[in-house]
C-alpha cells in the first residue's frame, strides 16, 4: 500500500519533485532562480491576508478538539510574514531530487473548496448574484512528465484566449514559455502585458500561488478560480485565465470574467 499524498509518480518510477526538477533544468530554470521565486512568493500573501484580501473568498470554519471548546479558523496558515533565502539554499532537495526542496514547493495542505454553475436565467430566479461567466475551458495533454507545462499550454491552446489578444492587445505570456529555452531574467518576472495601456505588470498568482498559500489536492482548482474572481473583482472586472496541471500528463484552463 502507497499514500498517494506523497506524489511517488508511480507510472514513471519517479516522484513529481524529482521530474519537475529535471523539467525545470531543462527549460533554463535553476534551483537559485526557483528559490528566489519561492522567497517571495511565499512572503508575498502574508501582507494581503492581513488587510483582508482574502475574506471575500473564505468563511470561517469551528474545528473541533479533543478538549475543550472547538478552535475557530478564519485564516489560512500557510502563508509566512518572512522567507529567507538563506535557509532556502540551505535545505537539500527531497526524495534526491535536484531542485525542488521544502523551501520552494507546495506544503501538505488540508482544505476545501466549493463553486456553483449555473445558468445566468438560474441564479437570476434564485436571487443569486453571479460571480463571474465562464468565457472558455481547455484541456490538453502531453508526455508522462509534462504536467510542469501543460497548464501553459492548455492556455495558450484557447480559442478565446486568441481571439482576445487581436482586438484587445492582450498577451498570454505565460510565466515559464513552452519550449525549452534559456531564461535568466531576475525576478518578478514579467507575466504579462497589454498594448492598450503600454504597461507590463505582474499578473500571475499576484497574491500567491500554492507555494504560498498551500495546495490540497483536488480543492486547489476551485480555489485558483475563486481566488482569480476575487483579484478581478477588487479590479473592478475583467477577464482573467486559471490553470491548473492534472498531476502527471494533463493541463487544465479555465477564462472567466468578471463584469
Amino acid at each position: 500500500m502507497d499514500d498517494p499524498l506523497l506524489l511517488r509518480g508511480s507510472v514513471v518510477e519517479q516522484p513529481i519533485a524529482v521530474y519537475s526538477g529535471e523539467e525545470s533544468l531543462r527549460r533554463g530554470v535553476s534551483r537559485e532562480q526557483a528559490g528566489r521565486m519561492a522567497c517571495t512568493a511565499t512572503s508575498g500573501p502574508a501582507g494581503p491576508q492581513a488587510e483582508g484580501y482574502f475574506d471575500f473568498e473564505r468563511f470561517a470554519v469551528d474545528v473541533p478538539q479533543p478538549r475543550g471548546e472547538a478552535l475557530r479558523m478564519e485564516r489560512d496558515e500557510s502563508p509566512r510574514a518572512r522567507h529567507h533565502a538563506g535557509e532556502a539554499r540551505a535545505l537539500k532537495p527531497v526524495y534526491g531530487g535536484k531542485t525542488v526542496t521544502a523551501g520552494n514547493a507546495p506544503g501538505l495542505n488540508d482544505g476545501a473548496a466549493f463553486l456553483m454553475l449555473c445558468q445566468r436565467g438560474f441564479a437570476a430566479a434564485h436571487g443569486l448574484e453571479p460571480l463571474a461567466r465562464i468565457v472558455d475551458y481547455v484541456q490538453v495533454c502531453g508526455g508522462p512528465t509534462s504536467g510542469t507545462s501543460t497548464p501553459a499550454t492548455a492556455i495558450r491552446s484557447s480559442p478565446s484566449a486568441r481571439a482576445a489578444r487581436r482586438p484587445t492587445g492582450i498577451s498570454s505570456r505565460s510565466t515559464k514559455p513552452t519550449p525549452p529555452r534559456p531564461w535568466s531574467a531576475p525576478w518578478p518576472w514579467p507575466m504579462a502585458t497589454s498594448r492598450r495601456s503600454n504597461a507590463c505588470a505582474r499578473c500571475t498568482n499576484a497574491h500567491g500561488g500554492a507555494v504560498a498559500l498551500g495546495h490540497p489536492l483536488g480543492a486547489s482548482g476551485a480555489r485558483i478560480v475563486m481566488t482569480l474572481c476575487n483579484g478581478l473583482r477588487r479590479r473592478g472586472g475583467g477577464v482573467g485565465v486559471a490553470a491548473i496541471c492534472g498531476g502527471l500528463r494533463p493541463g487544465d484552463a479555465l477564462m472567466v470574467e468578471v463584469a
